[in-house]
């Protein structure tokens, strides 16, 4: 069964994956071995049996489930990143309670997910970075057809909004964390992933073994090995404009670098939701 680390994109979801897998797999940790330890759904190879080369965003959508049916034939426990929302339309939804064990939902201030946002896709304006962040119907990833690598497919994102509020909805093993809480109180809040995992996987990790996977993957620490070795899921055009993958970090900058009309405008959009996470 899956265990989903779910977020908006640019929310610290590898931040997140990097201490699982830290806890989980490697003694010794490599980055780039993120996207076989935990890898991203939904991927082409997930579909190779559902899915022909005229395979569009309706297809994929509709065989989420299945596609997760066909990876728990083995009945083992797998960590999955996902951007997508939990959607239902009409009668295709993305999970189910068969395949789902739990999920992890990790939050970002919406204003610096905008900022991180812009950059990331290489965005020539906020202008255009609006119209992908308060589109309703905004997707991200690739058609299936796409030739070569085990690509990350298309996917519904939505808005910050919609998408926050589709996986809060999951009342079954579910756990939200703020991205801002990992940066104040690391400690804290590491250490209620890992009790989480713990009763999840009847596993019996230490608070000692935690803060260790903790100190190994801490922010400054993923930035450095991403210097000396690249990081493979950056995209191969910030690769090759170097611009790297983990960039701000711990700063908050949204006042400094965002006009007042877009905070304006994602303060009023986002206002209920804010609040209620503590961004207002």
């Amino acid at each position: 069964m899956i265990i989903w680390l779910a977020s908006y994109p640019k929310s610290g979801n590898t931040w997140l994956r990097a201490f699982i897998n830290k806890l989980f797999f490697q003694e010794n940790f490599n980055l780039n071995a993120l996207g076989r330890l935990i890898p991203q759904f939904p991927k082409k190879s997930d579909y190779q049996e559902l899915l022909n080369n005229s395979s569009g965003l309706t297809e994929i959508l509709k065989n989420s489930i299945r596609a997760q049916e066909i990876l728990n034939k083995d009945n083992k426990k797998r960590f999955l990143k996902t951007h997508s929302l939990l959607y239902n339309i009409g009668d295709d939804y993305f999970t189910d309670s068969k395949n789902t064990l739990g999920a992890i939902y990790i939050v970002r201030d919406p204003r610096n997910v905008f900022i991180s946002t812009n950059y990331h896709y290489s965005h020539k304006d906020f202008e255009k970075t609006e119209q992908f962040f308060f589109n309703k119907h905004q997707d991200v990833g690739r058609i299936f057809s796409k030739e070569g690598e085990d690509a990350a497919l298309k996917v519904m994102i939505g808005t910050w909004q919609t998408h926050y509020n589709s996986w809060k909805r999951m009342n079954k093993n579910f756990l939200l964390i703020k991205y801002e809480n990992l940066l104040i109180n690391p400690k804290i809040e590491f250490l209620k992933i890992g009790n989480y995992l713990n009763n999840l996987f009847k596993t019996n990790f230490t608070t000692k073994q935690i803060i260790e996977s903790m100190n190994c993957t801490k922010f400054e620490n993923l930035k450095k090995e991403e210097k000396i070795n690249m990081f493979h899921e950056n995209p191969i055009v910030n690769r090759r404009e170097n611009k790297e993958f983990f960039r701000t970090g711990p700063k908050t900058n949204w006042e400094k670098k965002l006009p007042k009309k877009i905070i304006t405008r994602i303060e009023k959009t986002f206002k209920k939701e804010m609040l209620e996470l503590g961004y207002l």
